[in-house]
């Protein structure tokens, strides 16, 4: 029996018959790489803005409430007389809004 050696070139037919089998498999495999690093990336930047936006709706009270001081000081600077806020709630979900109860000018 007479065998022929298993040529490279036949394997892949679009690639030159020098290259090495090594180098043709990298050449091929860059680009699906590199899908799947993008793919993975994106994946884990829209996982951040999620995990960032559940973190907001779920601490948006306390984040106001931090900084209702300062709230109070700039709208009595605005309105020239002292300004107390009662209650503030915040909200991201469904809609964006703010609820201030109890304010006394």
């Amino acid at each position: 029996m007479d065998h022929k050696p298993l040529m490279i070139h036949t394997m892949f037919p679009r690639s030159p018959p020098n290259r090495s089998l090594r180098v043709e498999l990298a050449a091929r495999m860059i680009p699906s790489l590199m899908k799947k690093k993008i793919i993975l990336g994106l994946a884990a930047v829209g996982l951040l803005l999620i995990g960032g936006l559940f973190y907001a709706s779920m601490k948006a009270n306390d984040i106001v409430a931090a900084f209702k001081p300062q709230i109070e000081q700039q709208i009595a600077t605005s309105l020239g007389s002292t300004v107390e806020l009662g209650e503030i709630s915040a909200s991201i979900f469904p809609s964006a809004h703010i609820s201030v109860a109890g304010v006394k000018v």
